[in-house]
């Protein structure tokens, strides 16, 4: 007797599975950014100045809420 082996690639999941599996890749994907986000908090006003940041937009896309990516809600500004 034969032994089928069966490969499933993302876009064979079933549809609840995929979007589970896309929901937690952005939830990652977030965090990460969030994380790094959250290290420029450290950095003087001059220096967010040049990256072209105000402190406040900063400030505001870190209040977004958690499943959100915060660096969407900056490049949202234009």
């Amino acid at each position: 007797m034969a032994t089928l082996t069966y490969e499933e690639s993302p876009r064979q999941r079933p549809g609840a599975a995929r979007r589970l599996s896309a929901f937690f890749a952005r939830l990652v994907a977030a965090r990460r950014e969030r994380r790094d986000l959250e290290k420029l908090r450290g950095a003087s006003d001059r220096v967010l100045g040049d990256i072209g940041i105000a402190r406040s937009e900063l400030d505001r896309a870190l209040a977004s809420p958690i499943w959100t990516n915060p660096a969407d809600r900056l490049l949202r500004r234009w």
